[in-house]
């Protein structure tokens, strides 16, 4: 019988401050909560999100303050003009929640992509990658250099013209990316 490897990643790194750890987790809590969001309704009452995110990631809510933390943030993305077309209620062909894209890597191998959100349209693709905060002109290049691939491997997955977003949620806010 063969035996099976499975590689487990520490939760915390030993050497990161309790700061720095708190400050991770719950930018993964806030990215979790929008992976379980299916339309824009699920903002305007966003408990739900905040219990499956807690309790997918394995993290206790107790030592935070949920609704200043994560309540407020999440009800505060559905005044945002795009947040309906990257939720859609109706009119959407498909939704990809962190799908996997394969792609062919020079040395015969393959490099995943892993989009935060794809809404596929009869028409269209748009790309979303969620971020919590901006923090500064380089993290912003960076962010931008990795929804342009995003948005290369959609348009040629799906043939679709394919409107690219980052959406910030610390302030709440969406920012176009151009593929130019």
């Amino acid at each position: 019988m063969g035996s099976h490897l499975v590689t487990l990643r520490p939760l915390r790194d030993p050497f990161e401050s309790a700061a720095d750890y708190r400050s991770r987790l719950k930018g993964r809590l806030l990215h979790q909560a929008l992976y379980f969001a299916r339309t824009v309704e699920d903002f305007k009452r966003p408990e739900t999100l905040v219990k499956k995110a807690f309790y997918s990631l394995g993290a206790h809510m107790a030592g935070w303050d949920i609704e200043d933390t994560f309540i407020r943030p999440l009800m505060a993305l559905s005044e945002i003009d795009e947040i309906e077309t990257f939720f859609p209620q109706v009119g959407v062909v498909e939704v990809y929640r962190e799908r996997e894209f394969l792609v062919p890597t020079s040395d015969q191998g393959f490099h995943i992509l892993r989009p935060d959100r794809v809404v596929v349209y009869e028409d269209r693709a748009i790309v979303v990658e969620f971020k919590t905060e901006e923090k500064g002109p380089t993290t912003y290049k960076k962010h931008e250099r990795q929804v342009i691939t995003y948005h290369n491997i959609v348009k040629k997955s799906f043939g679709l013209p394919v409107s690219s977003y980052l959406l910030y949620l610390q302030p709440p806010h969406v920012v176009r990316v151009s593929s130019e």
